[in-house]
């Protein structure tokens, strides 16, 4: 009787660590799951900043800025 007594206690145990684990389980899962939609959220945000802000350059704009940024190790050269 004692046996079986202590055997179900096992079990109870068994089941409560097997219980939490579980959910703590469900708990990374969740946050996993929160930090995609975070980094998906994030992304598209910055995407969309992005081309907001290459609407505003010109084909243009773009050529002087490539003249610039080639001529520009040479000027601050030139200056110091």
């Amino acid at each position: 009787m004692e046996s079986d007594k202590q055997i179900d206690n096992e079990k109870l145990k068994m089941d409560k660590r097997i219980s939490k684990t579980l959910f703590y389980s469900d708990i990374r899962q969740i946050l996993q799951s929160s930090r995609n939609k975070a980094y998906a959220a994030v992304n598209t945000a910055m995407v969309e900043a992005y081309w907001s802000i290459g609407k505003g350059f010109s084909v243009a704009n773009l050529k002087i800025l490539l003249i610039i940024s080639v001529q520009m190790p040479y000027y601050i050269l030139l200056i110091n």
